[in-house]
């Protein structure tokens, strides 16, 4: 009785054909062909691969497969049915929006609405908050040198005339002579239209119009009267007997009325700067100068 292989080897020399053309056909290896046509199952990779094998080169041949399958390899080894390969209809895609990219640009939009925000509070109000950082001791202040140039004011000193001695020898008759008097330096002053502000020998009224926010600290009299921030278009006015001390953080913002006389705005935006408001002792009439670097009434606390 003739063996499996040589069954297998009759079949395709009757059709001519070398195991070189067998492994063209069927892609396996001319080696593997050659253990199955000597029965040499151990030459073959495994059990289940010899079976693949044999039943693929005899359909090739065209024998039936099955009983030579029973008859080389028998059910001596039995293996567990190998689990079908599910093939995926489409390629695994990546998610089109990573969540790393989400997290990333919500942290970038959250980051430029908060400093949006923080630059729209503090912008606005940057010149009270450095004054109540000044105020707590936490910045310095630095005063900027302001120069006041004398402006001469005619004031006349009065002097009696001379009566006849009883000798009869006339006396010098005196005559007025021009004094200057020290002022600081300001624009021409004129008043607002349509105001008349009634003031009292020798009184001090002091008129502030706040064209931008900016902080204030007044002395009238040598007695703090105000100190905080006014918005603009806030008017406020003080009285005082003897002298009116004002010091601003935003003299650009401020407009100095002094018994009615239109002083103009203080000075520059953002400007820093102390004023004093005193009536000359000759004339009667109120001046603004530049303090002297001596200390000024603050609150305490």
């Amino acid at each position: 009785m003739t063996t499996v292989g040589e069954r297998l080897r009759a079949a395709r020399e009757a059709r001519g054909l070398t195991l070189e053309d067998v492994e063209a056909a069927t892609k396996i290896r001319a080696e593997y062909l050659d253990a199955l046509e000597h029965n040499n199952v151990a030459a073959l990779p495994n059990p289940v691969v010899a079976r693949g094998f044999l039943r693929n080169y005899a359909r090739f041949l065209d024998l039936d497969p099955e009983p030579l399958v029973a008859e080389l390899l028998g059910d001596a080894s039995p293996t567990a049915p190998v689990p079908p390969i599910r093939a995926l209809n489409e390629p695994l895609r990546r998610s089109p929006v990573p969540l790393n990219s989400v997290l990333s640009a919500l942290f970038v939009i959250f980051l430029i609405a908060g400093l949006s925000l923080a630059a729209w509070y503090i912008i606005p109000r940057r010149q009270t908050l450095f004054n109540q950082l000044e105020e707590m001791g936490l910045v310095g202040r630095v005063e900027p040198e302001i120069t006041v140039s004398p402006t001469p004011v005619l004031a006349v000193q009065y002097t009696p005339q001379a009566t006849p001695s009883p000798s009869g020898t006339p006396r010098p008759t005196a005559t007025p002579t021009a004094t200057p008097v020290p002022t600081a330096t300001r624009p021409p002053r004129t008043p607002t239209p349509g105001e008349s502000v009634p003031v009292a020998p020798g009184e001090l009224r002091m008129t502030l119009q706040i064209v931008a926010p900016a902080w204030l600290l007044i002395v009238v009299d040598g007695e703090e009267a105000f100190m905080g921030t006014l918005e603009a278009g806030e008017t406020r006015e003080w009285v005082g007997r003897r002298e009116i001390f004002v010091r601003t953080g935003n003299a650009g913002g401020v407009r100095l009325i002094v018994n009615g006389q239109d002083m103009g705005l203080m000075g520059g935006a953002g400007q820093v700067l102390n004023r004093l408001i005193v009536l000359d002792d000759q004339t009667g009439q109120p001046v603004v100068v530049e303090p002297t670097p001596t200390p000024v009434p603050t609150t305490t606390g």
